[in-house]
């Protein structure tokens, strides 16, 4: 298991002491899944990112540094309301207005 946990990003400490085989692969398997989960949703936040920033562009022309690091830092949900606040702005300060 020394060679294996390294690999999958599992820390010797998180795995109990005296722990068969079948018990580490149902929470090798629980870790899987919770890694796929974490992938897909950051995922779907790059592509939000990247749609935003084109349908942005396209609107209002080339978009500022600042701009672009706030989109970056910005969650998917934060994302989806400046997205769809981009359709009707006038100018990009109206996408970000609070």
């Amino acid at each position: 298991m020394e060679v294996i946990l390294p690999r999958l990003g599992v820390s010797a400490k998180e795995v109990p002491r005296g722990l068969s085989l079948e018990e580490f692969e149902s929470m090798l398997a629980e870790r899987i899944d919770t890694w796929n989960q974490r992938l897909l949703h950051e995922g779907q936040r790059q592509g939000l990112e990247q749609g935003l920033l084109r349908a942005l562009k396209a609107r209002f022309g080339t978009i500022d540094a600042a701009t672009q690091k706030r989109i970056a830092a910005a969650n998917g949900e934060l994302l989806l309301h400046w997205f769809d606040r981009s359709a009707h702005a006038e100018s990009l300060a109206d996408v970000f207005r609070d």
